[in-house]
């Protein structure tokens, strides 16, 4: 069955929030742990700006 160009774009979107929605809670997990821990759990890091990985 062919899935409609809308159809395709719903499923990415949906996608992309679920990921969103994933990372957001891993976030709010973390915020509360040391930087010192967060960098030993952390196994590479791309810096992306002031106070961002």
């Amino acid at each position: 069955m062919a899935v409609s160009e809308a159809e395709a774009w719903e499923i990415v979107e949906e996608a992309g929030k679920r990921e969103y929605r994933e990372a957001f809670r891993i976030r709010e997990h973390l915020e509360g742990y040391d930087k010192r821990v967060m960098a030993s759990l952390i196994e590479s890091k791309k810096v992306m700006g002031e106070g961002r990985l």
